[in-house]
């Protein structure tokens, strides 16, 4: 038999990337969500104030000529 073969059957398959994932979230609890949530929150704000900006100054500068 070859010895590649016979070597790759011995050793345990990898465990897949998502389990991996998926238990470092388990472990560290709330650590996920939390930047989770502030990820979110910063996007948001940015997108958010964005849109503030272009209603109130850009829109401005076209309708008045400026």
């Amino acid at each position: 038999m070859d010895p590649i073969l016979e070597t790759q059957e011995k050793q345990p398959p990898q465990p897949s990337y998502v389990k991996l994932a998926m238990r470092n979230m388990v472990r560290k609890k709330g650590t996920s969500l939390k930047h989770f949530f502030f990820d979110h929150s910063d996007a948001f704000g940015f997108f958010g104030g964005y849109i503030l900006f272009d209603a109130l100054i850009i829109s401005n500068v076209y309708t008045l000529g400026i």
